[in-house]
């Protein structure tokens, strides 16, 4: 068994995939303090001095180690072509921007 406190677990079928989760009821101490139990952090990987972070998801707080959260937004961006350069793509739209701002103010003060 995974924990030795109570804890509850959930699983909801959506299309294509079953998630699951596992509730651990935790504390809030002093000065907003989070133990994370220690089957977690095993579970997890975590070791003393790991560094974590956090993000909002709507309602909930969501930890995950720095190399986690860095492999899921590369992931994110899997999508994009090796060839393509997103760099070299906002700078030529910033560019084209600029030259129907010069445009426009160009008409506006020829009248």
């Amino acid at each position: 068994m995974l924990f030795s406190k109570p804890s509850w677990h959930t699983c909801a079928i959506v299309p294509k995939k079953t998630i699951c989760a596992t509730t651990v009821p935790l504390t809030l101490g002093p000065q907003g303090r989070v133990v994370i139990p220690a089957a977690v952090r095993r579970e997890l990987g975590f070791k003393t001095g790991d560094r974590l972070v956090g993000r909002l998801e709507e309602d909930r707080l969501v930890i995950e180690s720095v190399d986690v959260a860095l492999e899921r937004i590369r992931k994110m961006f899997d999508v994009i072509p090796r060839d393509v350069s997103l760099v070299d793509e906002l700078i030529a739209e910033r560019r084209e921007e600029a030259r129907r701002e010069e445009e426009e103010m160009a008409r506006y003060l020829a009248r």
